[in-house]
């Protein structure tokens, strides 16, 4: 069995992650995964299995016309049994193919969080099996696709690597994840938990992620807590789900651009989600009872806002 997957991109993004755990997953069933990102490689491609990940020498979410060919003998040449397509991006280079060379695919579309479906969208789910919605704020999606292809709400992949901890039995635990590319996003976590911990030893924090700033952030966590243990920083393939199942609090880095699909994904699991004071966030994220906002750059805001969540 091959399964295919045509996605935008392999950055640090809920549909990359479900991707490469998926990948993973079919490649642990002796199943072969082929993955195919318009934009190239990103933060996520060294987590897929061998030989797994495809790359054009167009490399664009939007592929542009030269890049159809190149697109069009990958999907006659890979033999796929199945083709999920994740976002509108790839769902039009994937219809510009399909309707100009006649693929014949058995295929799905997953829409991304926070995606609009335009007419022309919906149009070109004619002839897609179903699509797949999973996560939290899918509900203009299933309004406006399920007159054109069958709408399934499919449960987000939970698998990954577990980092042991050796966490006292008392240990409450606050999780921040994400792109760890921007130093600012994330040291005003650490000066909120420097704070917190001072007040309430048996709080742990646990940051996941990979990029540019990590290391910066790891000193300068040493510099002003030499030998803490309460501080830990896992990779980013972790089992996202499982830290976020036994956290007592959610934090979410101040992303200037991002953050909706961490925001929602958080709000499932019922924890004290909070997130960063950015009109994008608060126009894209529903009101909900766990969700409190901070002022990103007011860390004594959120440690004061987590202790009264936590300790009422």
């Amino acid at each position: 069995m091959t399964r295919g997957f045509l996605i935008p991109d392999l950055e640090y993004r809920f549909h990359a992650r479900q991707v490469t755990l998926r990948a993973r997953q079919l490649h642990n069933n002796q199943a072969r995964a082929r993955v195919l990102s318009l934009a190239g490689g990103g933060p996520f491609a060294q987590a897929l299995p061998d030989n797994s990940l495809v790359t054009l020498s167009h490399k664009n979410r939007l592929l542009p016309p030269a890049g159809w060919l190149e697109l069009y003998h990958w999907l006659k040449t890979e033999s796929l049994d199945h083709l999920e397509v994740w976002g509108r991006s790839a769902l039009r280079a994937f219809i510009a193919i399909r309707k100009f060379r006649r693929v014949q695919l058995r295929w799905t579309y997953h829409p991304l969080i926070g995606e609009k479906i335009s007419q022309w969208d919906r149009y070109c789910l004619r002839g897609c099996e179903a699509v797949v919605i999973s996560g939290a704020g899918y509900g203009e999606i299933w309004h406006s696709c399920q007159e054109h292809a069958p709408v399934l709400m499919g449960e987000p992949v939970t698998g990954g690597h577990l980092t042991p901890l050796s966490l006292p039995e008392n240990a409450r635990i606050l999780v921040s994840y994400g792109q760890m590319d921007r130093f600012d996003s994330f040291v005003q976590l650490l000066w909120a938990f420097d704070v917190l911990r001072r007040l309430e030893p048996c709080l742990h924090l646990v940051l996941i992620g990979e990029g540019l700033a990590k290391n910066r952030l790891i000193q300068f966590e040493n510099s002003i807590n030499p030998g803490n243990t309460q501080v830990h920083f896992l990779p980013e393939y972790e089992a996202i789900s499982h830290w976020l199942s036994i956290a007592s609090a959610v934090w979410i880095p101040a992303d200037p651009h991002g953050g909706i699909c961490r925001t929602l994904e958080s709000l499932q699991f019922t924890k004290p989600v909070f997130a960063p004071r950015f009109r994008h966030l608060e126009l894209s994220v529903p009101n909900s009872p766990a969700l409190d906002w901070y002022d990103d750059s007011e860390p004594i805001q959120l440690s004061n806002g987590t202790r009264r969540r936590l300790l009422g």
